[in-house]
């Protein structure tokens, strides 16, 4: 079975950030929108493939420590994930590190967020086209 694949599998749990986002990004892509990070794994256990995944609220998986960015590079190997995190350096230096590609400071800017995301999906087309 061929599983579809969308762009962007956004985790948002704030209401008014997901609206602003869908405002800047949604109209020219596939976004699936879900409450955590807990949804967006449960998702990605599915039968969609996402290009990339965004996570704001990575600093509070349960358990702590739980590798939120390993689980999902396990689940979804082809997808790259992007977490919007504090803007401490060892928060920085630990997310690289569990292989995200790139992330976001709180607070978000939408439209610098849109455009870390449309270059990722620019990556992942060109590495499909190989």
């Amino acid at each position: 079975m061929r599983k579809n694949i969308e762009d962007v599998l956004l985790s948002l749990s704030d209401r008014e950030a997901r609206r602003r986002f869908l405002e800047v990004f949604g109209e020219q892509h596939s976004v699936r929108v879900v409450q955590n990070t807990a949804e967006a794994l449960s998702v990605l256990e599915g039968a969609t493939r996402y290009s990339v995944v965004v996570l704001d609220d990575i600093e509070s998986v349960d358990p702590p420590g739980f590798d939120a960015i390993g689980a999902i590079r396990t689940l979804a190997p082809d997808a790259e994930v992007i977490p919007i995190i504090d803007p401490d350096p060892a928060t920085r230096i630990h997310v690289i590190r569990q292989g995200a590609f790139s992330y976001a400071m709180k607070p978000v800017d939408f439209e610098e967020l849109a455009v870390r995301i449309r270059m990722v999906l620019q990556q992942v087309e060109l590495r499909r086209q190989q």
